[in-house]
């Protein structure tokens, strides 16, 4: 994890790996404290991914998604992607803690290698009782916010099995976008993850 002084020395290997395009680490856990992506540390090996030309995802608490857009300042050669549509539930109904989203997703989407990954939430919906209507007011924030260039589906399997078959959050998300372009949802399902991720050459 960046948050190691032995991070750069495990990176080396795969400096020239095309097959390693990117890293991630869970900053939502409860050993990891608000900030942890600030630190000197963090933000070196961060700018060291970006060196690298690889990306680093963001898979952290919704109401700390701000920390997220200075790390994307401190390193703006690296392609940060937050994970999760900024894991904000669904069904979160305190509006001080939706505002602290929203206002970081505004910040992150600021940076222009800050791209938004729309996964991660239909675990946060009613596993015995939701439909795509439910997903929808998150989902749209995200893509009017960072807008569809910057925006790609993932799938979060098997975590997203807690709540539904895969199948089914695909369907949820396409009917959540059907009235949208052909070309945008070609970037949102493919396209984008291609290019962020660097899948070109597989």
């Amino acid at each position: 994890s960046p948050q190691s002084a032995e991070f750069a020395k495990y990176m080396q290997p795969y400096a020239e790996n095309r097959r390693i395009n990117g890293v991630r680490t869970v900053l939502h856990d409860d050993d990891r404290p608000k900030g942890m992506c600030l630190e000197k540390t963090f933000v070196d090996n961060v700018k060291l991914l970006g060196d690298m030309d690889k990306s680093f995802d963001l898979c952290m608490r919704p109401e700390e998604i701000g920390d997220g857009a200075k790390l994307a300042e401190l390193a703006p050669k690296t392609r940060l992607v937050v994970d999760h549509c900024g894991n904000m539930p669904v069904t979160a109904d305190k509006q001080q803690a939706r505002d602290a989203w929203m206002a970081g997703m505004k910040a992150a989407a600021a940076h222009p290698n800050m791209f938004c990954k729309i996964s991660g939430i239909i675990v946060t919906a009613k596993a015995d009782a939701w439909k795509p209507q439910d997903l929808a007011a998150n989902v749209n924030f995200c893509l009017e916010t960072f807008g569809i260039d910057r925006c790609f589906f993932g799938g979060d399997w098997p975590v997203c099995t807690l709540t539904a078959p895969l199948a089914d959050w695909i369907s949820a998300l396409k009917e959540i976008v059907k009235d949208k372009p052909l070309d945008f949802q070609k970037k949102l399902f493919h396209d984008n993850a291609v290019r962020v991720y660097k899948l070109q050459d597989k």
